[in-house]
């Protein structure tokens, strides 16, 4: 089965929901008919109007028929922070509710399960040996978001409840999990799958039915001879399989210092740069000298191309997915965190370069994405980075408060993004 996991992130728009859900001819080929049999995964009850709409609008539109009997949904749970969980059943309950009410009204569709974004717990999944405190901290937090996931699925349970008559496999609920810790040892996926199997996992009784939604089950709870209690868990591990197959090298085609003077030759050439605030007075033909201050860099791919997925979901689009919850994430979008690479003078002398930039060699790749963050040029003076896709558009902003040497060039120097494997354009 397939997941689409593009909830919260764009309006999925009807191009792409024909494509997904009607098959396509193709030159000298028939057309498959294969029936559709993945999940939508959706932020909210809204969301599934919006699709059922579309979906009805295709079927008045179109002569040939879509394999849409029935449409199943996946629910997008909103983030929330490690030390909110008392606070998560509550607003996962509401979004739980408000989608099953959605697809009840519209007909011929079901939630079939719920996907759990990781990232705010995953210092807390982090398996730390050595200090028996830290561990015990970290299994606590663990077993409290199994611990609400076991309430979601109970929920989820009795809300779907039917009589027999239908089929059970119908029931199985799916829990999707996505940004898993990086790197996903062995220790944390042990330590998951043990929580996950001991708390989530175990059958669900009538008597928890009954304690959790007794005007609910009760009605039903007659005819129910066996419930189903068939799971699946899901996870997209494929970036950490191939994220340090690749990385990604661009050129520094132009720069610009914030508050400081620039030469022309080192803004670059073939690159045309926006001025920055209080730009105007400052006198081009200078040589800029920094130790501090903001430094802009203009390399030669961006988030139009192999950059693409910096793309994520803006903050409107974030604070639109939790509006019925009023809560708000403060997750940062912006991942990619560059190294700097030295490259050769251009028109100097192969001696030349040897005594005079010794130092500019290429940096040594750290292990993990996460140990790029505070590595740096030994000895070097840094500066706070923005770097910036060439097309000068604003939405063309690749990464920004980072820390870089402030002695790179345009024209030769070189900025790299490792762990490139899954994250760029694919």
């Amino acid at each position: 089965r397939r997941c689409w996991y593009d909830a919260g992130r764009a309006r999925k728009p009807d191009g792409y929901l024909r494509r997904l859900l009607y098959p396509l001819k193709k030159k000298g080929r028939a057309c498959h008919s294969a029936e559709y049999k993945g999940e939508i995964t959706v932020d909210g009850g809204e969301e599934v109007h919006r699709i059922m709409s579309a979906i009805r609008r295709f079927e008045k539109s179109n002569t040939k028929q879509a394999s849409t009997e029935h449409v199943r949904f996946l629910l997008c749970l909103p983030m929330l922070p490690s030390h909110q969980t008392d606070k998560m059943y509550g607003i996962w309950s509401h979004l739980v509710s408000s989608v099953h009410e959605a697809t009840v009204q519209e007909g011929g569709c079901s939630i079939v399960g719920v996907s759990v974004d990781l990232q705010p717990w995953i210092t807390e999944l982090a398996h730390v040996g050595g200090k028996e405190e830290e561990m015990k901290s970290n299994t606590t937090a663990l077993e409290a978001i199994c611990t609400q996931l076991r309430h979601v699925r109970i929920l989820l349970l009795s809300l779907n409840l039917y009589p027999s008559k239908d089929k059970t496999e119908n029931n199985a609920m799916r829990i999707d999990f996505t940004n898993l810790p990086y790197p996903l040892s062995k220790s944390r996926a042990e330590s998951l799958t043990c929580a996950l199997s001991t708390i989530v996992s175990p059958p669900v009784t009538m008597e928890e039915l009954l304690a959790s939604h007794p005007t609910e089950t009760m009605t039903v709870g007659e005819n129910i001879t066996v419930l189903p209690n068939t799971i699946v868990y899901t996870a997209d591990v494929s970036e950490h399989l191939v994220s340090h197959a690749g990385a990604l090298c661009t050129r520094i085609i132009g720069l610009r210092r914030e508050g400081y003077s620039t030469t022309k030759e080192e803004q670059g050439v073939g690159c045309v740069i926006p001025p920055l605030p209080n730009d105007d007075d400052q006198d081009m033909n200078t040589t800029a000298v920094t130790t501090g201050g903001k430094t802009h860099y203009y390399i030669d791919d961006g988030c139009y191309g192999s950059l693409v997925s910096n793309f994520s979901k803006s903050d409107d689009d974030e604070k639109s997915s939790c509006q019925s919850c009023n809560l708000t994430s403060s997750k940062k979008q912006m991942a990619f965190q560059p190294l700097p690479l030295y490259g050769p003078r251009v028109g100097v002398e192969e001696t030349k370069v040897e005594e005079t930039s010794h130092h500019r060699v290429p940096l040594t790749f750290p292990s993990t994405s996460q140990d790029t963050a505070t590595t740096s040029p030994p000895n070097k003076p840094t500066t706070t980075t923005t770097v910036w896709g060439p097309t000068c558009d604003g939405l063309d902003k690749v990464c920004e408060s980072m820390t870089l040497p402030n002695d790179l060039e345009a024209n030769r120097d070189w900025l790299v993004f490792p762990d490139m494997g899954c994250g760029g354009g694919g």
